[in-house]
């Protein structure tokens, strides 16, 4: 949803016609989720559920920022390996720009796992 809406602003024609994206739109695609994910700006395409006036846009964090990567990134890949893209006229270049998302989440587990294991087990007398 990201990408669509980026290119839906940015992009010729609204980014419908695949012949027309080239790497530097994905480059610009890339800039500006960086650019969002850093103070924590809204999202372009990406919202809450829920009932107004709690919908809306959600904020872009590094996380989501890695997890929108990822996604676009294996659904223009699957595109790409299939033969899609090579058929609608999608440029491989504009595919191979997007980076993976290599942020990993800091959360920490509060025991370590044989820990948590003995915790979670019957003491065995």
């Amino acid at each position: 949803m990201e990408l669509s809406a980026f290119l839906e602003a940015q992009a010729p024609g609204g980014g419908h016609d695949p012949t027309a994206l080239a790497a530097a739109h994905m480059t610009d695609f890339i800039a500006d989720q960086r650019y969002r994910a850093q103070p924590g700006l809204k999202s372009l395409g990406a919202h809450t559920q829920g009932r107004w006036p709690d919908s809306g846009p959600t904020l872009v964090t590094k996380s989501t920022m890695a997890a929108t990567f990822n996604g676009a990134r294996r659904i223009l890949r699957f595109a790409m390996e299939s033969g899609e893209a090579e058929q609608v006229g999608l440029a491989r270049s504009f595919i191979v720009t997007l980076p993976t998302g290599r942020y990993k989440s800091v959360r920490r587990r509060p025991f370590p796992d044989d820990v948590a294991r003995a915790l979670r087990r019957p003491a065995e007398q």
